[in-house]
């Protein structure tokens, strides 16, 4: 066999897997010296030694690790802690330019999977399964209408979010103390492109967080054919004006998570770890 056409046959090959199994995420790292790092970790699973014995971690069940003292904390997905030495020569994190190779001795925080703010990615195509991210707030709510197109950075396989539209009416409602004060009608209209090859069951979670106290969100999941174009939603909620003007750090976090039609969603699946939290 010549080795362009074995070339060809393994490129082939690799497209297979890369849609058949669309590993990915994108993840941020933060080092004992400072440095802060986005990139794609990887890592099939985690091993923790405990003082009962060694916990063995899949990589899609884990949430962040972080470092307290001389010994690390990994947290997953449904909330459980595991405290003890990672059995982790390096962990290596490939971002745009080169790969890292960090040891647990360098780690100061891991956040798997990562809500990543877009507006601070470089320029062009990044790939995450499921899309996490996170856009500024306050300037598409105080718009009344505001318009935003940057999550069409982020891509699963050829499925991505174009542009999200937000609007906003005034309108009474209840606070968290049970009382009738004025607040925000809020309705974000996302425009999503979905990727040939089969379609997908998918689910979109949108909030609205002041740092990480959350403020309102909504959700809608259900089945979209290939190569559709669509607008899920509208996703509607309301947040009191209270909320809104004691804000410091207003930010719409999103997850869009993506599955094939028939693919499992029980426990155990990559479909079940990503909806423990979702995107609050």
């Amino acid at each position: 066999m010549s080795s362009k056409r074995f070339g060809h046959i393994l490129f082939a090959l690799l497209v297979f897997l890369a849609i058949a199994n669309p590993v990915a995420s994108l993840d941020t790292v933060t080092t004992i010296d400072g440095r802060q790092l986005i990139g794609t970790a990887q890592l099939d699973e985690l091993r923790v030694t405990t003082d009962t014995g060694v916990v063995v971690l899949p990589r899609v069940s884990l949430d962040e690790i972080q470092r307290q003292g001389d010994t690390l904390t990994v947290t997953t997905k449904d909330n459980r802690t595991i405290t003890g030495q990672l059995e982790l020569e390096e962990l290596l994190l490939a971002t745009d330019l080169q790969t890292h190779a960090l040891t647990a001795g360098q780690l100061q925080h891991v956040d798997f999977d990562a809500f990543v703010n877009v507006d601070a990615l470089p320029e062009g195509r990044h790939l995450s399964c499921p899309i996490r991210l996170t856009l500024p707030a306050t300037s598409l709510l105080l718009a009344g209408k505001g318009h935003s197109t940057r999550p069409n950075q982020i891509r699963c396989g050829e499925s991505y979010i174009l542009s999200f539209e937000v609007s906003t009416s005034k309108a009474k409602g209840t606070s968290r103390k049970g009382e009738r004060v004025r607040g925000h009608n809020i309705t974000i209209r996302p425009y999503v492109l979905f990727g040939e090859g089969h379609d997908y069951f998918a689910r979109l979670e949108i909030a609205l967080l002041d740092g990480d106290r959350v403020l309102g969100g909504d959700t809608h999941a259900r089945v979209f054919d290939e190569g559709e174009s669509a607008r899920p939603g509208p996703y509607r909620f309301w947040v009191a004006d209270e909320e809104i003007e004691n804000a410091t750090d207003l930010e719409f976090r999103v997850q869009l998570l993506l599955v094939h039609e028939n693919e499992d969603r029980g426990r155990g699946s990559d479909f079940w770890w990503f909806t423990q939290k979702g995107s609050w």
